[in-house]
């Protein structure tokens, strides 16, 4: 177990790419702790789904390690109402998304009114750290929709909680990192 303390004096004193790999990467994940048959079930769901090896799957944020990394919840425990963060990692997929992506950008998003095309603006913006959310895109572009019917089915499904469960999908386990590094400098610096 992940003790706050630890993890707040690691951040401010160590390398960030050292801290995301011994708190985000490395280790078991705190909200399957109880039961360790039931993550091995939950990723090999998700990862048969989006046909992606297991070894690129990580669990991150409070479900990770115990509580929230958020500057505004730092500390809170990881709870009932808590979500489950998850990180996927495929270069092929990434590739094939983000040519939809600039497909929809040129065929549909224009008609779209300008909420959807500023999240879309805040996308392009995490493409730069190689990571696509698809909380940044409504259901307008296919994808969209049938990442939220899966990731809704499962945040439903009784054998992993039922809780909420949203993912990122990242082109590579560097852009993994670099974008926790620039979120955890964040909280090192409100701290």
């Amino acid at each position: 177990m992940i003790k706050l303390v630890d993890f707040q004096s690691d951040l401010l004193k160590k390398d960030l790419e050292e801290v995301v790999q011994k708190y985000l990467f490395d280790g078991f994940p705190f909200c399957f702790q109880e039961d360790p048959g039931v993550f091995y079930d939950f990723r090999k769901n998700v990862c048969d789904n989006f046909r992606i090896h297991q070894q690129n799957f990580a669990i991150v944020g409070s479900a990770k390690v115990g509580f929230s990394l958020s500057p505004e919840k730092y500390g809170n425990s990881f709870s009932d109402s808590s979500d489950i963060d998850i990180v996927l990692v495929s270069d092929e997929l990434f590739e094939e998304l983000w040519l939809k992506l600039i497909e929809f950008k040129h065929t549909t998003l224009f008609r779209l009114d300008s909420t959807i095309q500023i999240r879309f603006q805040q996308l392009q913006k995490m493409l730069f750290y190689g990571t696509i959310r698809f909380d940044k895109l409504t259901n307008d572009f296919p994808v969209a929709k049938e990442w939220w019917e899966y990731f809704n089915k499962v945040s439903k499904d009784e054998r992993f909680g039922p809780r909420r469960v949203r993912a990122a999908f990242f082109k590579g386990w560097k852009h993994v990192s670099y974008y926790y590094e620039e979120s955890l400098r964040k909280l090192r610096q409100t701290l």
